[in-house]
């Protein structure tokens, strides 16, 4: 099966009322319309069964956060 990232809040009353059928009908999940923010990155472009496009997301929050863990300050930079 198809495995992504679903916001549990989207699929919690599904699960409460054993939904099967209307969490497979359900459009803002089939269609990932629930996508606008994922934190520090935003997706641009999907095509289905052959890939994804983020871009670096603006309004997140943490964006320019000075202090934290310094676990990735080597890690590379995706434009």
């Amino acid at each position: 099966p198809l495995l992504y990232p679903i916001p549990k809040d989207l699929v919690q009353p599904y699960v409460e009322e054993e939904d099967v059928e209307g969490l497979q009908q359900d459009e803002e999940l089939l269609e990932l319309q629930f996508t606008g923010n994922l934190g520090a990155y935003e997706l641009t472009e999907w095509n289905r069964g052959s890939g994804t496009e983020y871009v670096r997301n603006d309004e997140y929050y943490l964006r320019d956060i000075d202090e934290g863990p310094d676990l990735f300050s080597e890690g590379p930079l995706f434009e």
